[in-house]
């Protein structure tokens, strides 16, 4: 007997539905404005050490604020159009434009009308602030071409790294407030507080980060502790190589700034209050300090980002970002060569050996640089 067999069913693929958001989507506007905020507030924080720098001429203040402006305007148009892609070329355009906004409404309240700097406040502030950030986007699109093998993207290992760094910050922040603020008074020495605060907020920092890190995937083994003789003894020629690095960067700071980086006016008073005070200075800055921020950013925030753009962006990234974060809460501008240098250093250390390794580099390092203050105080 036959059987009937039903009718073959169409096999005409289905109608392929948008792709990607909208060059005009609310999204992308979103970005836009927050990428021009950023640019904006990251100009702010670095002016207020900027500001302080009396030993600069006002002529090469405007020049280098007008640099940095341009960067950081160059910056956050890569990073908005990566956050945004495919549509972000769009928001880092937006980006520009909010900016030199913001700066146009804000040169309204300076002096009068009248821009303090008339690079960054003049015509020409704002129409390079708005090509820099279109260049930034214009490459971030470039290198997220399938054709270059090449993708940058804020996936989740990404916002992990970057989230952990944020997060250090705050606690460094809200550390060093607790400590000049709160301590100081109880101390009657600001430095003693400062350096009491990191002694105990740093360790405690760099393990709330690496809790976050846990609880997205960064588990203990990932932060690549290496106990091995062999590693810690790397470390150790590491943190002496690079000690001695410092002096070659310290000279192209003192180029760049016209002065060397002095030793803070208020460690020679605080440290004659007592012998406890160097041994505080010791302890937190050389040894604490060290451990818990190795813990967080080449044990979580690198560990991430190399998950997500490889371990030549994540050192460079970490780095980066590492030595910004000192930037802004010391205000140690002036050594921004050299903190570059060391965010860097650090970094290949800790993917060659392992974070113990960069770790006690960090210590040698640190240890041999404030026992150079206390001599020379």
């Amino acid at each position: 007997m036959a059987s009937t067999m039903p009718p073959p069913r169409s096999t005409r693929p289905p109608v392929p539905t948008q792709a990607g958001p909208s060059a005009l989507s609310i999204g992308t506007l979103v970005a836009g404005l927050a990428g021009g905020l950023a640019i904006v507030s990251i100009m702010g924080l670095i002016g207020r050490p900027l500001s302080g720098l009396s030993v600069v001429s006002s002529d090469t203040l405007l020049r280098i604020a007008f640099g940095l402006l341009v960067l950081v305007a160059f910056l956050s148009g890569f990073v908005v159009a990566v956050w945004r892609a495919p549509a972000g070329l769009p928001a880092a355009i937006l980006a520009g434009l909010s900016a030199t906004l913001l700066l146009w409404l804000m040169r309204t309240f300076l002096l009068e009308g009248q821009p303090y700097n008339r690079l960054i406040f003049g015509p020409l502030g704002f129409i390079s602030v708005s090509v820099a950030a279109t260049a930034g986007g214009g490459l971030a699109r470039l290198l997220d071409d399938d054709r270059l093998h090449v993708r940058f993207s804020f996936g989740a290992p990404a916002r992990v790294g970057l989230w952990a760094a944020f997060l250090w910050l705050s606690l460094e922040m809200v550390a060093r407030f607790i400590g000049t603020a709160g301590l100081a008074p109880f101390l009657e020495n600001v430095v003693a507080a400062d350096m009491l605060a990191i002694l105990i907020g740093f360790p405690a920092a760099g393990w709330i980060v690496a809790r976050y890190g846990q609880a997205n995937g960064i588990a203990p083994s990932d932060w690549d502790y290496r106990w091995t003789v062999s590693a810690m003894a790397f470390g150790v020629i590491a943190g002496f190589l690079v000690y001695g690095l410092m002096w070659g960067t310290a000279l192209v700071d003192e180029t760049i700034w016209g002065v060397p980086a002095a030793v803070p006016a208020g460690f020679a008073e605080a440290l004659q209050d007592g012998a406890w005070v160097a041994v505080l200075m010791l302890a937190a800055n050389g040894v604490a300090g060290p451990i818990g921020e190795e813990l967080a950013w080449r044990g979580v925030v690198q560990t991430a980002l190399v998950r997500a753009w490889g371990p030549v962006a994540a050192v460079v990234v970490t780095g980066v970002l590492f030595a910004l974060k000192h930037v802004a809460l010391d205000g140690s501008l002036n050594r921004v060569t050299t903190l570059v240098m060391l965010g860097l250093a650090f970094g290949l250390v800790r993917q060659r050996w392992g974070t113990g390794s960069s770790t006690a580099a960090h210590i040698v390092v640190n240890l041999l640089a404030t026992s150079a203050v206390i001599a020379t105080t």
